[in-house]
């Protein structure tokens, strides 16, 4: 009988509503990495996904910059004139301590909103505050090393149907 592993993590909530929105937000959070992923053409496997758990803002960043030019051509030369122009004094709270090529990206993207669900996903991350994530991420990593650990290192797009 297979075990799901996010199961075990949600049981050590006593709460029934906190399980489930635990275990929740823990597929939807590893399907958006799958997601990016795949989009910049890299294998969205155990090993990888637990690499971009504790690093969202390196994936967001990579995501976006691959994307922008997409979303319009001039749209690198305005996040780089953004990013020249970053001081501590107009950067948002939420994004204190962050890059200044994230930070220009979220300025452009709050000014010129486009039509992509993984980059909704990928901005909505990373403005909770990073000691959350932290502690997000310390809750996923013991069901994903388990997961490598049962050798479930294929790639795979779709989290929940991977992992039963």
């Amino acid at each position: 009988m297979k075990v799901n592993p996010m199961n075990r993590e949600a049981y050590q909530h006593t709460n029934p509503i906190a399980k489930e929105t635990f275990q929740a937000f823990s597929w939807q959070f590893m399907s958006l990495i799958t997601k990016a992923l795949d989009a910049l053409g890299k294998k969205p496997e155990v090993t990888t996904i637990l690499r971009y758990i504790t690093a969202i803002d390196e994936l967001y960043v990579d995501y976006s910059m691959k994307k922008l030019p997409s979303y319009h051509p001039q749209a690198p030369k305005w996040v780089a004139a953004l990013e020249s122009h970053i001081t501590e004094a107009n950067t948002p709270h939420y994004l204190q301590g962050r890059s200044a090529r994230m930070i220009a990206l979220e300025m452009y993207f709050s000014s010129h909103p486009v039509a992509d669900d993984v980059l909704a996903g990928l901005r909505s991350v990373t403005q909770y505050n990073p000691t959350y994530l932290a502690k997000v991420a310390a809750a996923l990593l013991p069901s994903l090393v388990r997961l490598k650990a049962n050798k479930a290192t294929a790639p795979f797009n779709d989290v929940s149907v991977a992992i039963r």
